[in-house]
């Protein structure tokens, strides 16, 4: 086979085969070329096609094809020069060199190339200086040469050779270059670690996909690089595992491939009590940052006691176990340190009692309001459950604020001191409550209970239905009171009407409304007094007739039948 050939410009770039944006960025689809710096990879590498002019010297014709990713001729993809030039006419006419004409990289053509074709030309012929530095000569009627712009684009309208602009050094190879390529897995689940990236000397770099594999590639490029022979260090990152750095041996060709397992970034610790004894009893928590996946949960090893969480992200987590105290870490690149969680050995128990019976209240709570929470057992927990006896386990040593309460009772606090590992005994007396008074108001009387004067708007009692009443309306306290009027007298109460002067509807049946609340878990509530109206009335409860009788027995104070 013939050997490879690059061509390297005088400020150190090399001339790219790159077609169709494939390597540098070429200026416009359709692949202008251009020269790119750094290490070249197989793009910038070319073979002169059969029927070229070797050994390449002054005055000889060159044909270049590509090499493809092991470094072989692409087939029909070489330079070539293709320009269509519109004449006032309107006919386009094909030059091949001048201002503005690009040189190309197609598939297109015959392969091998012929000398001349109507559509493109793919022949050079070259000029060498004294020191070895070629100048590529455009085979057209006119003379022009190969020119780098200041774009990196390669154009076919250099004016004269061994300018800075058209000057080329050619290099032979074959050269000590290899593709690197390789996979990136977890060490332990042999996975596939997609998004993993890798580094290397030289600017090298890759992004494995999703079965793991990648390449190594030069800046921006999409196609693997020809990566010098020899020791070539990488560093591969992966969001959830430690960074590694390994040392590969680059061959003088071909390519070569290597397999990098990752090991996990892991939270490690254990659980034990005061004493040293393993716990494993509960779950150790992890709780971290957005997209760590957390919260997770492990069940620690009952012989050891040791936890492990792995392949956690960088971030703030915390760590959390039924009876020992919260652990927060801060996780960097690296593992963080080994964690222990110690649950206390010290008990607190006790009694739950009334102050005035003194006996038991089964269904007391008993908590700890500061110090580390205890285990979680039941507040009532022990024989037997209605003595109201308590037992919190697990305390570190300290002096807790411990509370007890039950609903209809006052909150009890006590401070305990407790010794490690030791049954401290703490009893509550818990003092009744006073049951809470719905805010039921007497008709016609302000805010104080005081009763309000005759024409006075009540401010509790409303009229919600009867003739004329189309919506909720204050109702009235009529004017006509004994001693003066006709209804009967009351010192803390008065006769409310839908008017301060008693008239209405003959035979209309009225609404009359007080909403009033009744505290939560409120239980036994009785609402009891004295009523009266004119001539008949009933008395609903929520829509529903109240159960009971005595005072409050819903008759009314005219003549008639009062109807329940």
């Amino acid at each position: 086979m013939a050997e490879l050939l690059r061509f390297r410009t005088r400020d150190g770039r090399y001339l790219s085969g790159g077609w169709e944006g494939a390597e540098g960025g070429a200026r416009e689809a359709g692949g202008a070329l251009h020269v790119v710096g750094g290490e070249p990879s197989h793009l910038e590498t070319f073979v002169p096609v059969e029927g070229s002019a070797l050994p390449l010297g002054d005055g000889g014709q060159i044909a270049l094809a590509v090499c493809d990713q092991s470094w072989e001729p692409t087939g029909k993809l070489f330079l070539i020069i293709s320009h269509f030039e519109l004449l006032p006419n309107g006919v386009q006419k094909v030059v091949f060199g001048g201002p503005e004409t690009d040189v190309w990289c197609e598939s297109w053509g015959i392969y091998p190339p012929t000398s001349t074709h109507w559509l493109w030309r793919n022949l050079f012929t070259v000029e060498m200086n004294p020191h070895g530095e070629l100048s590529f000569r455009v085979i057209d009627r006119n003379v022009w040469y190969l020119r780098i712009d200041n774009d990196a684009i390669v154009l076919a309208d250099g004016a004269a050779p061994f300018q800075d602009d058209t000057t080329f050094i050619i290099e032979h190879g074959p050269f000590d270059c290899a593709a690197v390529t390789g996979q990136i897995i977890d060490d332990i689940t042999r996975n596939a670690l997609p998004g993993a990236r890798i580094t290397a000397d030289g600017g090298y770099s890759g992004t494995a996909d999703a079965s793991g594999n990648f390449f190594l590639a030069n800046a921006g490029a999409s196609t693997p690089a020809c990566v010098p022979a020899g020791a070539l260090t990488v560093v591969v990152t992966e969001d959830r595992h430690l960074s590694m750095s390994e040392t590969l041996t680059v061959p003088a060709s071909g390519s070569v491939s290597a397999q990098i397992a990752l090991t996990c970034r892991e939270i490690r610790g254990d659980v034990t009590d005061e004493s040293g004894l393993p716990l494993s009893d509960y779950s150790v928590t992890l709780t971290g940052p957005a997209g760590s996946g957390s919260p997770e949960e492990f069940v620690p090893d009952p012989n050891s006691g040791e936890f492990v969480f792995r392949c956690v992200r960088q971030g703030d987590y915390k760590l959390a176990y039924p009876g020992a105290e919260d652990v927060s870490l801060s996780v960097g690149a690296n593992n963080p340190p080994y964690v222990h969680l110690e649950v206390g050995t010290a008990s607190i128990t006790g009694h739950v009692l009334d102050d005035q019976s003194g006996q038991g209240l089964p269904g007391a709570r008993v908590r700890m309001v500061t110090g580390v929470a205890p285990l979680p057992l039941p507040a009532t927990s022990g024989p037997p459950p209605a003595a109201g006896r308590y037992q919190l386990t697990g305390v570190r040593a300290g002096s807790p604020l411990v509370r007890a309460t039950l609903d209809g009772y006052a909150q009890a606090d006590a401070t305990v001191v407790v010794p490690s590992g030791q049954t401290v005994i703490q009893d509550f007396r818990l003092v009744r409550e006073a049951p809470a008074r719905a805010a039921v108001f007497n008709t016609g009387v302000d805010a104080t209970g005081a009763v309000l004067s005759g024409g006075a708007m009540d401010p509790h009692w409303q009229v919600v239905a009867g003739p004329g009443i189309s919506s909720a309306q204050p109702a009235f306290v009529v004017q006509n009171q004994h001693p003066f009027g006709m209804y009967f007298a009351s010192t803390d109460s008065a006769w409310i009407w839908v008017n301060n002067d008693g008239s209405g509807a003959v035979g209309g049946d009225y609404t009359f409304r007080l909403e009033f609340s009744v505290a939560a878990k409120t239980t036994g509530t009785r609402i009891s007094g004295g009523w009266g109206c004119d001539n008949n009335g009933r008395i609903f409860l929520n829509g529903k007739p109240p159960a009971g009788t005595g005072v409050f027995s819903l008759i009314g104070g005219g003549p008639g039948t009062s109807r329940p």
